[in-house]
């Protein structure tokens, strides 16, 4: 049942905001570099209203994927992060024939 805080709150005052695509656009020209970034211009007073500070939650069922899509950053987070096996990275490692050690 949630609708939004107009109906919670009984005064009926609803935000629109733009649809995620228009909004990501938007938010693709500001170049910001990360997370810290977006919140950081959120609470700037420069965000535009027609614009949520929490888009992963706006747009959750409506084209919301991650962060590094919202902002254009390529960002992946770190649990979502896939990794090369053990097997893998130690091939690649003795292909570049490096001699340094990590």
């Amino acid at each position: 049942g949630w609708i939004g805080y107009g109906d919670w709150l009984g005064n009926g005052v609803t935000r629109k905001y733009l649809n995620y695509y228009d909004a990501q656009k938007i938010v693709h020209s500001l170049k910001l570099k990360s997370v810290k970034a977006w919140k950081n211009y959120c609470l700037s007073g420069k965000k535009i209203a027609d614009i949520p500070a929490n888009p992963n939650r706006t747009y959750k069922e409506s084209g919301w994927t991650n962060w590094g899509d919202w902002l254009n950053n390529n960002a992946v987070a770190f649990k979502n992060k896939k990794y090369s096996t053990f097997t893998e990275a130690r091939k690649f490692v003795h292909k570049i024939k490096t001699k340094k050690q990590y």
